[in-house]
């Protein structure tokens, strides 16, 4: 069994969060999903400037030769550390063939977003078990006690949708047969 982690950057339509980090630990059957708020100082790390253009190609290049020689193991594009809770907010949801998508709470905050996420990335993506950790900022999370704004709820919205093409690409990406794989 191979596991892979990727990490990805996320933004959002958000004036005061507009960056996000999703990390991902693929395994056979399951997806380990973290997404937390990116520091600028990790979106400008992550973001590469025309400057560092030959820097990043020799990197690389390296890289590249490092993989082929079977020195490193496969990566994503970014390996940078996410930092948050881990579980701020914590559901596992189960997509079953012939019964409806399943989804629990592991923890959870008052807003309890991320059961519902979970099971609606789960059962889009057809992810036999999906464990997604929230780590947002109450700024941003619904309240019972007075309405959300509008552009905080555009952009829960935005930050599913980020969260559901990154697995999926990641989830494509991985199931795609091998550059160095040969037909039978």
């Amino acid at each position: 069994m191979t596991i892979t982690t990727h990490t990805h950057l996320i933004s959002i339509p958000h004036t005061v969060l507009p960056h996000f980090l999703v990390s991902l630990v693929v395994m056979s059957a399951s997806l380990q999903v973290w997404c937390g708020v990116a520091s600028p100082h990790l979106v400008s790390s992550l973001s590469s400037s025309p400057g560092d253009a030959t820097e990043n190609d020799q990197d690389d290049e390296l890289n590249r030769a490092l993989r082929e020689s079977g020195r490193i193991q496969e990566t994503e594009q970014h390996s940078a550390i996410p930092q948050g809770m881990l579980a701020s907010e914590w559901a596992v949801a189960m997509s079953l063939p012939s019964r409806e998508t399943m989804a629990t709470s592991i923890y959870r905050s008052n807003a309890d977003i991320a059961k519902a996420m979970a099971r609606r990335i789960s059962q889009t993506l057809k992810v036999p078990q999906l464990f997604l950790s929230l780590d947002v900022p109450p700024p941003l999370l619904p309240s019972s006690s007075a309405p959300q704004n509008p552009e905080d709820s555009l952009a829960l919205l935005a930050l599913e949708k980020g969260i559901r093409d990154v697995c999926r690409s990641v989830l494509e990406a991985s199931q795609a047969p091998s550059a160095n794989t040969k037909a039978a």
